[in-house]
């Protein structure tokens, strides 16, 4: 009967540490891509409308276009101004680090003025 015991406070024991260790490496990696994006100038948009993304947004200074990092499929997403409203979102061919770049000149765009 002790070793049933043994077993099943083990058994316990190893769910609860693995998942303390998940909990805590996926709250790092939250920091981390907080910290990336936001110090880029990117605010984040949580898709609670049907339709619409969730990720880091930010804009182009070129063309004045919205864009988005979604944060599930990895990929930046375009929406313009002069969209009608419920235009679903474009994938645009930026990488991250173009992304990112496009955030910094945004963000240092409105430094400036």
């Amino acid at each position: 009967m002790d070793a049933v015991w043994f077993g099943i406070k083990l058994a316990v024991g190893l769910v609860v540490g693995f998942a303390v260790i998940r909990f805590v490496i996926r709250s790092f990696y939250g920091l981390y891509c907080s910290l990336r994006f936001g110090n880029a100038g990117c605010t984040y948009q949580s898709g609670d409308a049907p339709g619409t993304p969730t990720g880091w947004l930010t804009r182009d200074v070129r063309n004045d276009d919205f864009v988005l990092w979604d944060i599930h499929a990895n990929v930046a997403l375009r929406c313009g101004d002069e969209d009608p409203p419920g235009t679903p979102w474009r994938v645009s061919n930026e990488s991250l680090k173009q992304f990112l770049s496009l955030a910094r000149q945004y963000n240092n765009f409105w430094k400036k003025a």
